[in-house]
């Protein structure tokens, strides 16, 4: 039977033969009760349903309270229960107005955001400053190669593309993707386009002035966290942009966490859909 369930998995969307090979699945399931067929039922479901479905009403019968606090976890000191689904890649989450189907999103690989996202090809070199707080600066190229240091001096002199004041105000604690705690590091931004102009950047607002548009998850995931340490998360494409669902800390006394559903637009737009409470706890930061 497992076999059978293989063979047709691929095809699962597109033949009533697989609605009709899950309820055998279902019914085997309860009469044996084995693990290796539930987990074939999880894998069958997902493949049949789509991936966002919106729920009909589900303000009009539910409390706010039942909405976010679906587990009802309580507040206590020595929590240690964690209720996130991105620990699954398999199953089912209500979130705000919709239902999502966790095995197709995709998961956020931990890797430095500013260093992935979609630059446009207008600018020849793009590079990442670190600021670690006691006048050692590191930079990481991500794009072109190191340019002559007379060039970027005599660049230094004009007005900047974007941000005048970056370098100026470097040893300020600002800046943007911190990605290397616990140590002070800031980041900071600087760029040179094909028209040898500078671009300098200080801060995620000028960040997103200089990206053409929302092409990756990773350049949703920044568009979301922007700050953020490796965030834990998952995506999916949609016909408008993307859906991010992120696991964070959604207040600091008490400290309580929840996986949070956003909305993000081709054009940056972003719209927080609803969330789920994951953990509560009686500590404060």
């Amino acid at each position: 039977m497992l076999a059978f369930c293989i063979a047709f998995q691929t095809n699962a969307q597109k033949a009533p033969q697989g609605q009709q090979l899950l309820d055998l699945l279902k019914k085997s399931y309860s009469i044996s009760n084995q693990p290796a067929i539930k987990k074939k039922i999880d894998s069958l479901e997902g493949l049949l349903t789509p991936a966002i479905i919106r729920l009909e009403n589900v303000f009009e019968n539910n409390s706010i309270e039942a909405l976010e606090n679906p587990y009802k976890i309580e507040e206590r000191s020595n929590s240690t229960i964690d209720y996130s689904a991105l620990k699954k890649n398999i199953g089912f989450l209500n979130i705000g107005e919709f239902r999502i189907n966790l095995s197709r999103f995709t998961n956020y690989k931990q890797e430095s955001i500013i260093k992935s996202l979609s630059f446009p090809d207008s600018l020849v070199y793009v590079a990442m400053v670190k600021n670690h707080g006691d006048d050692k600066f590191d930079t990481i190229i991500i794009r072109g190669k190191k340019p002559d240091p007379l060039l970027i001096k005599k660049l230094q002199q004009r007005p900047a593309a974007i941000d005048p004041y970056a370098w100026q105000e470097i040893r300020r604690k600002e800046g943007f993707g911190n990605d290397c705690p616990p140590g002070n590091c800031t980041h900071y931004f600087i760029a040179i386009t094909k028209t040898k102009r500078l671009i300098k950047v200080s801060n995620p607002d000028d960040m997103f002035k200089i990206l053409p548009s929302i092409k990756t998850g990773n350049d949703a995931f920044f568009q979301v966290v922007q700050n953020d340490y490796r965030p834990k998360g998952k995506y999916i494409k949609t016909k408008d942009g993307f859906m991010v669902l992120l696991n964070e800390k959604i207040s600091n006394c008490p400290i309580d966490y929840a996986d949070v559903l956003y909305q993000v637009d081709n054009d940056g737009k972003l719209v927080m859909r609803g969330r789920v409470i994951t953990k509560k706890t009686m500590l404060c930061n």
